[in-house]
């Protein structure tokens, strides 16, 4: 099977997939147990996808998770959150990787080579927007 990458890319996108691990680290600290391995089992199956970018089951299961994850984490992040400046922050990031991710479709499509550092960033803010996520739930839980 022939990668789906240009030049050799999926190394940066590997390493920016396993950001998706720090999440899941800060909710296994804190005790978020479920969301956790919800987002230790997105970090392997995007790194075991990029580990080797090839079309087929790997590619059909990160593409289909990914989003179930995201919106799950959305949904969590807000519904614990009372602080509308850090519901903001959250949907901020999240609202960004989402336009990241558009973005390097969007260059992938028309052959620019350098498409992977939008995806890179894509997996950054995810990864962040998702730390955003286990903050509110730490928040509600200390709260009540």
């Amino acid at each position: 099977m022939v990668k789906i990458t240009f030049y050799d890319e999926e190394k940066y996108l590997l390493t920016t997939s396993c950001s998706l691990m720090l999440p899941s680290i800060y909710g296994y600290m804190t005790g978020n147990t479920a969301p956790a391995v919800l987002n230790t089992l997105s970090c392997v199956i995007s790194s075991t996808f990029w580990y080797y970018p090839i079309p087929g089951i790997r590619r059909n299961i990160d593409l289909l998770y990914q989003p179930l994850f995201a919106g799950y984490m959305l949904f969590l992040g807000n519904i614990y959150e009372s602080n509308i400046m850090y519901q903001m922050i959250g949907n901020g990031f999240f609202v960004s990787g989402t336009f990241l991710y558009n973005k390097s479709c969007e260059r992938y499509r028309n052959g620019d080579r350098f498409w992977y550092i939008y995806h890179g960033l894509f997996h950054i803010s995810m990864t962040t927007a998702a730390l955003c996520s286990y903050y509110s739930i730490n928040q509600y839980k200390n709260n009540i």
